[in-house]
């Protein structure tokens, strides 16, 4: 099983989303990345490693998405199709939780902070923050910290 931890940036953010237990929080997310493609934490969807910016390899930084009503770019459409999917990796939203797992120990996972949107979609003006290279330095620095590099 994966020893999950959450920063305090992590739970502030976290807790903004209406998430205010978050050590079942943490033993949902441990749950959800010990068994691939086990769908039974419902508001817990893909989960994907970040490849950009640069160093987010090197600080092992990964999301995963979260069900999220509350933002205007998971319309109920998109909650249908999440709520239909037979696969962990088809749940997704324009909402996920960024994490960084650790280079030599992999169960030992460091949660970050909520980011949103994650998705681009320049036609609606929308840009990722994943791609936000200000919004993800904190990440990478506290990545590479939590991987003593």
């Amino acid at each position: 099983m994966k020893n999950v931890t959450p920063s305090p940036r992590f739970e502030q953010e976290i807790k903004a989303q209406g998430f205010n237990d978050v050590e079942a929080l943490c033993k949902d997310i441990a749950l959800h990345l010990t068994y691939d493609d086990d769908l039974s934490v419902q508001y817990l969807g893909r989960v994907a490693s970040l490849a950009y910016p640069t160093d987010a390899e090197d600080a092992g930084l990964a999301h995963i998405h979260l069900w999220d009503p509350s933002s205007p770019w998971f319309d109920s459409g998109k909650q249908a199709k999440w709520n239909k999917a037979r696969r962990q990796f088809d749940k997704t939203s324009d909402t996920c939780i960024v994490y960084s797992s650790h280079w030599e120990n992999e169960d030992d996972i460091l949660l970050l902070g909520v980011a949103t949107p994650c998705h681009s979609d320049k036609a609606k003006g929308k840009s990722s923050k994943l791609y936000d290279n200000n919004f993800m330095d904190y990440f990478i620095k506290e990545g590479l910290k939590f991987n003593d590099l």
